[in-house]
């Protein structure tokens, strides 16, 4: 079976614009995102021993760039995550490379910002940081396929 590294360009974070069909928009200049997924554990002691059963299952999905303001390009600058998170607004994200393969992942889901900052240093271009609250319920992570 041959193999294909997962390359951090194949990890575009991109917001629907809650129309049927989606048309989706790329959040620009990423430099990092993630998906962090946890299990709580509840602990279950006895008198007759311990064990543990799973909990509470719960997404996040932390990203950064460089914040930019777009003029005319179609993608979701750091002012529309400033609105979204105002908003307080679920809404459908996912996650792929910008063109898919067959057997790339492709992860989608609903949820809303949880926090964003805007970091500013001398001499180095100004970043942001934010955070999605995913509905565990709607996450789900399937291979690309062409039809």
């Amino acid at each position: 079976m041959a193999k294909r590294e997962i390359k951090p360009t194949d990890l575009f974070l991109f917001l629907s614009d809650g129309a049927d069909p989606a048309v989706w928009q790329p959040v620009m200049c990423l430099t990092q995102n993630a998906v962090n997924i946890a299990v709580a554990s509840i602990d279950n002691a006895t008198f007759c021993g311990n064990s543990s059963t799973p909990g509470a299952l719960t997404i996040e999905v932390p990203f950064q760039g460089q914040a930019f303001v777009a003029t005319e390009l179609p993608e979701i600058s750091y002012l529309e995550l400033n609105q979204l998170i105002r908003s307080k607004e679920k809404v459908d994200w996912k996650i792929e490379p910008l063109v898919p393969v067959d057997g790339d992942i492709t992860h989608t889901f609903n949820g809303f910002l949880t926090q964003t900052d805007l970091q500013g240093q001398a001499d180095n271009p100004v970043n942001f940081t934010a955070s999605i609250k995913v509905d565990a319920e709607t996450y789900d992570a399937v291979k690309f396929e062409t039809t």
